[in-house]
């Protein structure tokens, strides 16, 4: 590896910009041109621009994760729809640190500025992956010491205050029967692992065990924005509708919660809508309609707005999966012709039209956001600032 530097004509502005637009791939052989370059597209500085660069010009596809009961191996069957020309392809996960083990008993569970973050549900262990570069590390099992307790949930995200990409896992363990309830409760046990630590370390968990006793969504159920990490919190009593949304922020490691709009289902799911945090839900009024709910001001209830209703139609299933390319919304649905398996569509809000999507074999479905980038996973990446 030489030095190209001194050779290279063009102004060093030019390069940068040039740089800055091309995809991983390329970026990944151009390293090897010379050390300048090198040290440039290794640096935090240049990946931190390079991930902006692509928020900015919308470079965002949509990761498709496959689920079909009749067969194991569709845990890890995932399709990438390019923000290019929605076109849909497999994608080729790596994961050879695993040895022998196969990549099939893991679980997709969180993704964020390309790290993608896999689960082993029954075993407890955990892997990340930039599916861009190749990167892996193997996340070590915790002992917690309690037999009686399972992994429950996963989520992964980055804390804004402090640069650091961290995961949380969150165990459940049976506690007392309540006395006057007759009522099995549940403990949470909450740990974070900081990317580069290689460890996990628990947190306090008393507020969320407290959290007038609300029981955080099912598995599979984590949503990262802006910081933090949201839960669907449903009632213990199954005939209250009462929900809220709990979140962990990443930075002061504390549980909060948000309250939903009043009109909301507990039937809902999260979305990211023009850069703000949203809810969906369907109503069945004189037709059936999909209400997007945006909260203009983060935290605040006040400021839930609704910015969208979309007519549903002969769909007797509707789920949105994803906002995508800022005007369409990745939906899982089936349709009344079909009432056997479920399809992709997407919704083009200026057009109002709904397109299949080429996606084969599945019987249900689950979409993440994804953007590819450099941001590394080892030790070195442990802070992108």
């Amino acid at each position: 590896m030489g030095d190209f530097s001194s050779s290279n004509d063009l102004p060093k502005d030019l390069m940068m910009e040039i740089l800055l637009n091309l995809p991983v791939k390329s970026l990944l052989r151009f390293k090897s041109v010379c050390k300048s370059w090198y040290a440039l597209i290794n640096s935090n500085k240049f990946i931190t621009m390079h991930l902006d660069r692509s928020r900015r010009n919308n470079k965002e596809s949509i990761l498709i994760k496959r689920f079909n009961s009749e067969s194991s191996q569709s845990k890890a069957s995932l399709s990438m729809i390019s923000h290019n020309d929605s076109s849909c392809s497999g994608v080729d996960v790596y994961l050879g640190i695993l040895g022998n083990s196969s990549v099939y008993d893991l679980e997709l569970s969180a993704n964020c500025d390309g790290i993608i973050f896999y689960s082993n549900y029954s075993q407890g262990y955990s892997v990340l992956c930039n599916l861009a570069t190749r990167e892996t590390i193997l996340v070590p099992d915790t002992s917690s010491g309690n037999d009686s307790s399972y992994l429950y949930s996963v989520a992964f995200g980055y804390d804004l205050k402090n640069h650091r990409y961290k995961a949380v896992r969150i165990t459940k363990s049976r506690r007392d029967n309540d006395r006057r309830t007759s009522m099995v409760r549940m403990s949470y046990n909450v740990e974070v692992y900081t990317l580069g630590t290689y460890s996990w370390r628990q947190v306090n968990n008393g507020k969320l065990n407290s959290l007038n006793s609300r029981q955080i969504s099912a598995p599979h159920g984590s949503f990262y924005f802006n910081g933090a990490i949201h839960w669907k919190g449903f009632p213990e009593r199954p005939d209250s509708n009462d929900i809220v949304i709990i979140v962990f922020n990443l930075s002061d490691e504390e549980f909060d919660i948000i309250p939903l709009p009043d009109d909301v289902k507990p039937f809902m799911h999260f979305l990211v809508w023009d850069r703000s945090f949203a809810v969906s839900h369907v109503t069945h009024r004189n037709h059936s309609l999909l209400d997007i709910f945006a909260m203009k001001e983060y935290g605040v209830k006040e400021s839930w707005t609704k910015v969208f209703a979309i007519e549903i139609g002969h769909f007797i299933f509707v789920r949105p999966l994803a906002v995508w390319k800022n005007n369409e919304i990745v939906f899982e649905i089936m349709d009344d012709k079909d009432r056997i398996n479920f399809q992709l569509v997407t919704y083009n809000l200026k057009r109002q039209e709904f397109k299949k999507l080429q996606i084969l074999g599945p019987l249900l479905f689950k979409a993440y956001v994804y953007m590819e980038s450099l941001v590394p996973i080892k030790s070195r990446g442990e802070s992108i600032a």
